[in-house]
Formats: C-alpha cells, structure tokens, sequence
C-alpha cells in the first residue's frame, strides 16, 4: 500500500473497509495520511490494485495514533503526545477534543484512547493526578470527566461494552475491573495470583468478558 524511504505507524481501518488512516514520517514530520480504495468492485486491501493517498494533517507537530470513529466520518489522533484532536473527512475541518494540559506522555505510545461504540465519547487514560485514572471526554469537546479515582495501581488496557454503558479494565494488581460509566460504579470481578489477563473483551451480548 505505502511504498516509502520513511516509516509509517498506527494503521485503522475505516468501519466499511475501503479506507484506512495511519501516521507517515514524511521530510522529518509526522503527519496523518489516509489511503482510500478508489474501485467500487474492491471490498478489501488484499487483492486491491487501485487506491489513492491523501494527507490529512499539514505541519510540523507530530500526529499520532488516528482512530476512526465509529461512523467513519471523523478521524480522532494525538497531537503533540498529549492533545486529542478529531479531523471531519468531508470538510478537513479538525477540532479539539481534550487539551493537552490533562494529560501527561513520557514516551512514543504510551497514551491510550478509544472512541465509545456510540460514538459519543473517548475513554482516555491519564496521571494528571498522580496515578493512572480513566477518564471520559464528550466527542464533541468540552471538560473531561473522572471516571476513576483514589486508584492504587497502574492501570494497563481497558475495552468499552459494545453498548457504550460500560468500561472492563486491567491493572498491575492483576485485576479486572468492571466501571459503570453513567454512575461510576467500580466491580472488582477477578484478581489473579498467576499473572495478567490479557485481551479482555465483552461478548456482543455485553453478558460476557473473554481473556
């Protein structure tokens, strides 16, 4: 698909397929570029032969990290490390979402975020307070919301319930953590003596975690 002197990071694909968004080094920048199949009889990349680039962010601040939301009309990144920003792919308008004054990075890929199914919101990681708290942030911008506090560990990996009502989570006590996130209702479900859980998911149901 890219064929390039320089690396590129962080590929998404597009809900329907035919697009995917990913972070380029490009004369010393890191920028966003987004490769679209441009035949309609192409479903997917792997046999494709036709398809187009575009550049999505222009300058010299790094962009990393580029989530499409779940409609697949916005593209959601890290500016700087810190700050989340979303691109509208139709007018190339970008938009603050969460300023980078709550969040702190301390290296390449340390930040975590994730748009929730809906589309509504960003679950973020940050340890503006002094350990890993979740937090949540409305899609449209505005104030972050603490979802966790007073937390004891590190906090690793968290997924969103395919109904966008709950957080699962992992920390380095072992834990999984379920979060209610309209009333920020923490369940411990399980702490392991053994190790980590790794790759904890929801059932499509939202009944079920498999790790």
């Amino acid at each position: 698909i890219t064929n390039t002197p320089s690396q590129e990071r962080t590929v998404s694909f597009s809900p329907d397929g035919r697009s995917l968004v990913y972070a380029a080094e490009r004369d010393g920048n890191w920028n966003l570029y987004i490769t679209k199949l441009t035949n309609k009889e192409d479903k997917t990349f792997t046999y494709a032969k036709n398809f187009e680039e575009e550049q999505l962010t222009k300058g010299n601040v790094a962009c990393f990290q580029p989530k499409f939301s779940p409609d697949g009309k916005r593209v959601a990144y890290l500016e700087n490390r810190t700050t989340i920003k979303a691109i509208d792919l139709k007018s190339k308008k970008t938009q603050t979402l969460l300023d980078g004054k709550y969040n702190y990075s301390y290296a390449d890929g340390d930040q975590w975020y994730q748009w929730s199914p809906d589309g509504k919101h960003i679950a973020y990681i940050s340890d503006a307070t002094g350990e890993t708290e979740l937090y949540l942030q409305d899609s449209e911008g505005g104030e972050p919301t603490q979802l966790t506090k007073n937390n004891d560990t590190y906090i690793r990996t968290f997924q969103w319930s395919p109904d966008s009502k709950k957080i699962v989570y992992t920390d380095r006590k072992n834990r999984i953590n379920l979060l209610d996130v309209s009333n920020k209702q923490l369940t411990t479900i399980s702490q392991s003596l053994l190790g980590e859980a790794r790759n904890v998911s929801f059932s499509p149901d939202n009944n079920w975690l498999t790790y």
